[in-house]
């Protein structure tokens, strides 16, 4: 009886243990898996920060031919948000990063619209032979443009911002800081402020 006693503690012994290797297996390829989604957030929002020119028209005309590129969102940045289990780094219960990135998207949107409206304008100017005609038409191409450009600098504010979050959070998803992490609710946290709106926004 004593041996079918220890036999069953060593039984219960072992599947206790080979629990115990199960759930710190999967706690550390949660957090190798939350760092590879943030290392690819951040090559994406890299390859946003590059995306900055404008268009920089004069009042006289655009000066050149060189049109900027409007930036875009790929699915694998959109996949990586999704994907990505901000919890295990945010600062504290009321981290707002998931909904900045995905607002990148409606920034896209915006600056893709500006950029279309602009050269559609720009492009009716130039085949446009009446003359009032066609300098209402550089007078709203113009507007748009300068838009696109205010525009372009509020997102890559958004896009530094976030640059600089991703930072921070591969670093505190190291395995020694996931161990040093507090156990339970985030500790309260402020979220900044919105920019203002833009100017041509403004009433």
């Amino acid at each position: 009886m004593i041996l079918e006693s220890g036999g069953g503690l060593w039984g219960v012994g072992g599947y206790a243990l080979g629990t115990m290797q199960i759930l710190v297996v999967d706690w550390v390829h949660t957090r190798k898996e939350h760092q590879s989604q943030l290392r690819l957030i951040r090559a994406e929002l890299r390859r946003l920060q590059a995306i900055n020119t404008k268009f920089e028209w004069r009042d006289d005309g655009p000066g050149a031919d060189v049109l900027p590129k409007p930036p875009d969102l790929t699915t694998t940045f959109l996949d990586a948000i999704a994907k990505a289990d901000f919890y295990l780094t945010d600062e504290h219960d009321d981290d707002n990063t998931q909904q900045g990135l995905l607002e990148l998207l409606d920034g896209c949107t915006v600056l893709q619209y500006h950029w279309k409206e602009a050269v559609k304008r720009a492009d009716e100017t130039k085949k446009e032979s009446d003359g009032k005609r066609k300098l209402q038409l550089w007078i709203e191409s113009k507007e748009l443009a300068d838009a696109y450009d205010e525009i372009m600098d509020r997102f890559q504010i958004s896009v530094s911002s976030g640059l600089a979050d991703m930072d921070r959070r591969i670093g505190d998803a190291s395995l020694w800081k996931q161990l040093n992490r507090p156990m339970g609710k985030l500790r309260k946290g402020h979220i900044p402020p919105s920019l203002p709106d833009p100017s041509f926004a403004r009433k």
